[in-house]
Parts: structure tokens; sequence; C-alpha cells
């Protein structure tokens, strides 16, 4: 973890504090891997100052988010963590998370793998590390709706669902 992160974690958030944020995350957050375990938590939402007390609490940074579709809407702002801050704040974050545990869980074990294999990565090793993206990536298009009366279903069973979801 890098020192001014691990320094802000350790100078006080609480459990209360992190179980908050992983509701903030759960609400409005995504979490992500993409390419060779490039690790994501991002916050949008138009509540500038819950941002900024996310960059002072935990580092990142925040972003003005607008595309041209939302002319006339307030503003959205976006809070990111990126790279292996990312995936070692997932791992303190972990216990809290319900409807986006597997994307965490998947973000720390990309992470794991991905140090244990610095530098150049064997076929393999990148071939899995393609796959826990894309495992991520089927996670985070389900959603987590209200309405949504399906079984989540096991996790071993998800990459069989993501053939018939391509």
């Amino acid at each position: 973890m890098s020192k001014a992160l691990l320094t802000r974690l350790k100078n006080g958030l609480s459990e209360t504090t992190l179980a908050y944020v992983a509701g903030v995350i759960e609400g409005d957050g995504t979490i992500s891997l993409s390419g060779l375990a490039d690790a994501t938590v991002a916050v949008t939402n138009g509540n500038l100052r819950l941002l900024e007390w996310l960059e002072r609490s935990i580092g990142g940074w925040v972003a003005e988010k607008s595309s041209p579709s939302q002319l006339g809407r307030s503003p959205q702002f976006q809070w990111k963590l990126r790279a292996s801050d990312a995936a070692r704040f997932c791992r303190l974050i972990l216990p809290y998370l319900v409807g986006k545990k597997r994307q965490a869980e998947l973000v720390v074990d990309g992470l794991d793998l991905k140090r244990q294999f610095r530098g150049r990565k064997p076929a393999l090793i990148r071939r899995r590390l393609t796959e826990i993206g894309e495992e991520c990536r089927w996670w985070n298009r389900q959603g987590w709706r209200a309405d949504n009366t399906e079984e989540v279903p096991e996790h071993d069973s998800v990459p069989a669902q993501m053939e018939l979801v391509k």
C-alpha cells in the first residue's frame, strides 16, 4: 500500500467509516479490473462534498464527469482510486460489501497474482488475469436491482453464463 494511503487509513478510518464507504460504493460505485490487473474503485455522485471527503480520507482524486447527453442536468463528479491502492482498499472493505463483494474479491485476486509474477508474465498467468477481468466486467454488467428476483449464480457457474452474455 502506498505510504500516503496507509497513513490515512491508520490515522482514522474506523470500522464504521469503512462500512459507510463500502455502502457508498455499493450504491454509487464501481469496482473494476482491466488489462493485466489494473484495478479501479470509483464513485460517481452529484455530491461534491462527499467525494472530496473520500479523497481526503482515502486518497485518489475527484474530477467533474459530464457528457453532452447530461447538459442541463446537475453536475456529476467522480472519485477514483486506482492501481494497487484500489486493490488494497478493496481488501479493507471486503467484509462490508454485499452486492459488489465478488468484484472486490476478483480485484484482490488479480493483485495477488500480479504480485507473484512481477515483470514479464507467462501466457497462462496473462490468460488468468484476462479471465479475472472478464468475470469482473460480467458482474458489473449484471447490476444490483431491487426488482431482480433471479438468484445470484454461484461463483463456479459464472464463466458458463458469461458465454451466454457474449
